[in-house]
């Protein structure tokens, strides 16, 4: 009876073809070429996609409206994500505002970013005036400019 996992097997349980065999090695033939050809190199779908954000994103800072926009904006949401992830009492304020925790962008994951701004986009005006509410009890001073 063959062995999966340490268990015995028996035939009629057995998922595999039984004129598949294992290939541990590849015997060539007198006169035959060994040398092995390998397909064209592809790229990786998500690093050209991540490099066509980069590129379009470093590009649409050139326009001052839109860096100064920008960079206001992602000075506010990086306010909130580090306020959640260096303070316990401000996560588990954030927790009760939104009803979950904020998405923190890191540099492992190269749409973080993208989840992280969707996560603060989704909530509605009543969770962001309760989370306003909630990280000023926590000593994130509100928003007093309109930019």
């Amino acid at each position: 009876m063959p062995m999966v996992f340490g268990q015995d097997q028996s035939p009629e349980d057995s998922d595999s073809d039984e004129e598949e065999e294992n290939i541990t090695s590849v015997e060539f033939l007198p006169g035959e070429s060994t040398s092995v050809v390998l397909p064209p190199h592809q790229r990786c779908a998500a690093h050209t996609l991540n490099l066509v954000a980069s590129k379009d994103s470093e590009a649409a800072l050139q326009d001052g409206a839109f860096r100064t926009a920008s960079r206001s904006l992602f000075a506010k949401a990086q306010a909130v994500w580090n306020k959640q992830s260096r303070v316990v009492s401000a996560a588990e304020s954030i927790q009760e505002a939104t009803g979950r925790q904020m998405i923190i962008p890191n540099q492992t994951r190269w749409n973080s970013t993208y989840d992280a701004v969707q996560c603060l986009q989704d909530l509605t005006a009543e969770q962001l005036t309760k989370l306003a509410d909630a990280l000023a009890s926590q000593g994130l001073p509100p928003e007093t400019s309109s930019s």
